[in-house]
């Protein structure tokens, strides 16, 4: 199975866009247009808008934007989540080298001449037991040096890889607003599938 999610590529990434609307939430929470999953969205998570989703059969991504200063100077921050569909529930079995090569597919799809290389990464569970991966990666975006980091969260009809990146200069810019790594963390481990 791994091998296969690492083939898909990144197709969503290479879709058309789909023209962004203003950010609608649902008892606090945000969804795609095509409601396969939500996410909650406290107020320092509020400050990451919208940007666009792209979709493919196989795969659906969203990008939000960290508006206040994230253009300045080089300086910015943003958030992704690609959900990868399957139709039917899937082997638990290989996921902790799923998860590698998920974040490995991701960052050689997204950022191919940003060098991002994987250092710190953890398996965790939540409170309802079910497994969640964290990695971390150094690389560049936008030219400029940059950090990444990512939640890897498997459910039975699809993947979903919850993702930030933010240039080194834009670390204060998030911590000034209330968004640290362990924020992130918590914010990703929100997702869940939608009926």
């Amino acid at each position: 199975m791994a091998r296969r999610i690492a083939s898909l590529g990144l197709a969503a990434s290479l879709a058309a866009a789909v023209p962004a609307a203003a950010d609608v939430l649902t008892g606090g929470r945000y969804a795609p247009s095509t409601h396969e999953f939500s996410i909650a969205m406290s107020a320092a998570d509020q400050k990451f808008h919208l940007d666009h989703e792209r979709t493919s059969d196989q795969y659906l991504l969203v990008d939000f934007l960290f508006t206040p200063g994230a253009s300045i100077h080089g300086m910015f921050a943003q958030r992704a989540i690609e959900w990868i569909r399957f139709g039917k529930p899937i082997d638990a079995t290989p996921f902790d080298a799923a998860a590698t090569d998920i974040v490995t597919s991701f960052l050689q799809g997204r950022f191919p001449n940003g060098n991002f290389a994987i250092g710190n990464r953890f398996k965790a569970r939540m409170d309802s037991g079910q497994a969640y991966y964290v990695f971390d990666a150094k690389g560049t975006a936008n030219d400029v040096p940059a950090k990444w980091r990512g939640v890897v969260l498997f459910f039975p009809g699809g993947i979903a890889l919850v993702s930030q990146v933010r240039t080194d200069t834009g670390e204060a810019l998030l911590t000034d607003s209330g968004i640290t790594d362990d924020e992130f963390v918590r914010w990703a481990t929100t997702i869940r599938p939608e009926p």
